[in-house]
């Protein structure tokens, strides 16, 4: 009897931990953020985006997004670039980004700082539109009375006399430009009626990008034509515009572009769309995901850099100074741009080939950038883009895009390459999964039992598990790539006995 018992006590205090096999990975883990070229943004975009990092102690990324962002919607209706290669026309300068950050990353607050030079002129508009539509009623009332006095005539030849009295009245007087250069979650129609009716140059601008992707332009039944004409503009195509009511316009010389800021759930069903990568939007997008920087802003002893402020007043003076260029229109128009064209010098055009040719190099099959060809196949376009950004902000009446501001160029599109392959590889996760895995790291840092069952889930598990079938479809993905295996013995949880549990992979438990 001793010896069986000596023998169940040593295998007691012998016991090995359970060590099942690894559990397979949910989700592919991301690799961290690069750090952002922010010297590459230049002088003025460079130091204000440093500036509004130190004010805000938000991610640098996103901070150097935002500024190149504001400036591009600043810049984009004062010229085109032309590429080396591209032809005779010009191509647009502008662009479309977008930042990948989470509740807390102080999103709206940098969009905030670096819009402010556009939200002064936005105001600056509106009471100019105050006047404007004043002195507009009374044209068009004037007009209204002597057009009825032109029609009043009378007799034999009325006809020809109504016509030439119309004539002479002129064109019908137009009511001013809407005072908007911004908008945050347009329809396509919506964005349409402002191409028509506002100022040329307009950009889709919003800290909460969700609500863009999430509302009714990118709903199932709205997203291709959406994504469709969102390149199009991209690419200064005509924007048609065809309605039953209106009829059908075509309108030409606009410019537009984005910045949406965006939660990661949001970014990862947005760039994992098939459908918007085969229609070719995504490849036009310029995409940062910063690390996070929450944790170490503290304010205890924490003071502003004394340049700070000067570098942002200096950023707001020359974002201004370009929102204030007179914006070059067609002939006889109020709202049809007709940009003069930025050029390359022949040493910048030789770096524009050289970076061409090694992106190209890379796009093919087994190639580095074979993931992301779409955006491969534009980074040149980009990277003349964005030159051509930087060149305005450095002068607003230049003509040529130098070698040293297409080489910063070149560096920030790498940037956004490096960004992509991150990012377009870790997207389109499937609902399911996503909460898994949030439940998987709830059991491991927040969960102090080695079992739970369902009812423990539903209560106190993470919130995205709020209901009986999901928290059970959630355990099912769990059971099946081995992060839990269901008992088959009841379980005392928290001090009540559960009849069905599941035990959590990779918790010590005694065999």
């Amino acid at each position: 009897m001793q010896a069986m018992t000596d023998t169940i006590s040593n295998a007691i205090n012998t016991a090995e931990i359970f060590t099942p096999d690894e559990p397979e990975p949910l989700i592919r883990k991301v690799a961290p953020a690069a750090a952002f070229p922010v010297h590459a943004l230049g002088d003025v975009l460079g130091k204000a985006a440093r500036a509004i990092h130190d004010i805000t102690q938000a991610p640098l990324s996103m901070c150097g997004q935002s500024v190149l962002a504001a400036a591009t919607l600043a810049a984009q209706g004062l010229a085109d670039v032309k590429l080396p290669r591209g032809g005779s026309n010009g191509r647009p300068l502008s662009g479309f980004f977008v930042t990948v950050a989470a509740t807390g990353e102080r999103k709206s607050t940098v969009d905030n700082l670096a819009l402010a030079p556009v939200r002064m002129r936005e105001g600056a508009l509106r009471d100019q539109h105050a006047k404007q539509i004043k002195d507009y009623a009374l044209k068009a009332q004037a007009y209204e009375a002597a057009a009825k006095k032109a029609k009043s005539e009378k007799g034999k030849d009325a006809r020809t006399a109504i016509e030439a009295n119309l004539r002479a009245l002129g064109d019908v007087p137009l009511p001013p430009l809407h005072p908007m250069l911004t908008c945050t979650d347009p329809t396509i129609e919506g964005l349409g009626k402002m191409l028509a009716t506002a100022w040329p140059s307009l950009g889709i601008f919003s800290a909460e990008g969700g609500t863009f992707v999430g509302g009714y332009g990118m709903s199932a039944d709205n997203r291709l034509k959406t994504a469709a004409a969102m390149s199009n503009l991209w690419d200064g195509a005509p924007f048609d515009r065809v309605r039953s009511l209106d009829g059908v316009s075509i309108m030409v010389g606009r410019r537009v572009s984005a910045h949406l800021m965006m939660q990661p759930g949001v970014a990862d069903s947005f760039l994992g769309a098939d459908d918007l990568a085969d229609q070719g939007l995504l490849s036009r997008l310029l995409l940062a995901a910063p690390n996070s920087t929450a944790g170490t802003r503290y304010e205890v002893g924490r003071t502003i850099k004394p340049e700070s402020q000067p570098s942002l007043d200096t950023y707001n003076t020359a974002i201004t100074a370009l929102l204030n260029t007179p914006l070059p229109l067609a002939e006889g128009k109020r709202n049809e741009l007709s940009p003069p064209i930025l050029t390359f010098t022949l040493d910048t055009a030789r770096v524009w080939a050289q970076f061409h040719d090694h992106i190209e190099g890379q796009a093919g099959d087994g190639g580095e950038l074979a993931p992301i060809r779409g955006l491969a196949c534009k980074a040149a376009e980009h990277t003349a883009r964005i030159a051509g950004v930087l060149t305005l902000v450095k002068n607003s009446k230049a003509t040529q895009i130098d070698a040293e501001t297409l080489q910063d160029a070149c560096e920030l599109v790498v940037f956004y390459l490096q960004e992509a392959l991150r990012l377009f590889g870790g997207a389109a996760v499937n609902a399911d999964i996503a909460k898994a895995e949030k439940v998987r790291q709830w059991l491991h840092s927040s969960w102090p039992e080695t079992h739970i069952a369902l009812s423990d889930l539903l209560r106190c598990g993470p919130n995205p598990i709020r209901d009986n079938p999901t928290a059970r479809r959630v355990l099912d993905v769990l059971e099946a790539t081995g992060h839990v295996q269901k008992t088959l013995q009841p379980v005392i949880i928290k001090g009540k006995r559960r009849q069905q549990s599941w035990q959590i992979i990779g918790k010590a438990v005694v065999a």
